[in-house]
């Protein structure tokens, strides 16, 4: 029922569009241009944000993770104090466990979640994004204590480790953001 809101809403800004293209004549290219313009309008959710930047986060954590086991070379970092401080000092490890690996099985679990959560069975269903905020909302606080090691004790940059810091604070207004929208479908629906 969703795909189908979601779906009207895209044919409407479609309607729209193809009839100021050709003047609101109900021609036969009106028909053609209406019909490609429904594949150029493609409605993203929060939760395909979510699934992209937990992918992109998961890759980079997984290529450092791969520079500290030696199988990568060189870290394409920059500075003395760049990527290669950080990651190999005691911030770069918590338990015992490289932080680089954590941080790739996090992404990836969140990038599972987020995928399910775009499926049409469970695109307005309330447990993909409690699974999801019980995911990201931990990993932001873990990423603020990392970055006031590398800021503030370590005093150095690792410009892969703020793509992961960006990548989960996008996550968390995301999540937030599709709370709300999950709330609102819920509440126009008259389910608790």
């Amino acid at each position: 029922m969703a795909r189908q809101g979601t779906a009207g809403a895209c044919a409407r800004k479609t309607r729209r569009w193809a009839a100021s293209v050709t003047g609101g004549t109900g021609s036969y290219s009106n028909h053609a241009i209406s019909l490609i313009a429904s594949f150029v309008f493609v409605v993203v959710t929060q939760r395909m944000g979510i699934a992209l930047a937990s992918l992109i986060s998961a890759l980079v954590a997984l290529y450092l993770h791969l520079w500290k086991l030696g199988l990568t070379g060189s870290l394409a970092c920059s500075g003395t104090n760049g990527c290669a401080y950080v990651q190999g000092s005691p911030y770069g490890w918590f338990l015992g466990i490289d932080v680089a690996l954590i941080g790739t099985v996090g992404y990836a679990l969140l990038f599972v979640a987020a995928l399910i959560g775009t499926m049409p069975a469970f695109e307005n269903a309330r447990w993909p994004n409690t699974l999801m905020q019980l995911m990201i909302w931990p990993a932001l606080l873990f990423t603020l204590r990392l970055k006031y090691g590398e800021f503030i004790v370590l005093r150095g940059f690792c410009s892969w480790c703020l793509v992961s810091a960006v990548a989960i604070t996008l996550c968390a207004i995301l999540v937030t953001l599709d709370r709300r929208r999950v709330a609102q479908q819920h509440a126009a629906q008259g389910v608790s």
